[in-house]
């Protein structure tokens, strides 16, 4: 597995999705039920929709707590799991106390992951080989580039 490429990716995926997500927080949106007690915003299936998409290159299916379709996944060597609003309820009344979550599992093993939450700007990557990043970013860059001084062997 080639760690930096996964997890650079990882990163960069959720940041943008941050951005989305932001922009949706800041706004009047609308909620909607997936099911009985389980409320979904256009922010939880935006951001699903542009992380899918951008991690699309890597070839590694995508579980989402949002996806319409429940794919069986038990047979999945590799697979993303993906929660966009980690926290629908503290998001929809305006909470700050949400996030992105974005993992990788391998074989059952659950091997890199990203949390990201927009509002309080707070990151924390890593992946069983290379270790594990807080940081409390200044704004959501563009551009990302992983903190290889501080990522340190698990």
């Amino acid at each position: 597995m080639n760690s930096i490429l996964y997890l650079q990716s990882a990163v960069d995926s959720v940041l943008e999705a941050g951005k989305i997500v932001l922009e949706i927080y800041h706004s009047d949106f609308k909620v909607k039920d997936k099911g009985k007690n389980d409320p979904v915003t256009e922010a939880d299936l935006k951001a699903s929709s542009h992380i899918s998409e951008s991690l699309r290159f890597l070839n590694i299916p995508i579980l989402s707590e949002e996806d319409s379709e429940k794919k069986d996944v038990s047979k999945l060597q590799t697979v993303w799991i993906l929660d966009p609003i980690d926290g629908t309820r503290e998001f929809i009344h305006k909470n700050p106390e949400f996030a992105i979550s974005l993992g990788l599992s391998i074989l059952g093993k659950a091997v890199l992951g990203v949390v990201f939450n927009p509002v309080t700007l707070e990151l924390i990557y890593g992946a069983e080989d290379l270790g594990v990043v807080y940081q409390k970013l200044e704004n959501i860059p563009d551009f990302f580039q992983l903190n290889s001084r501080t990522l340190q062997k698990c």
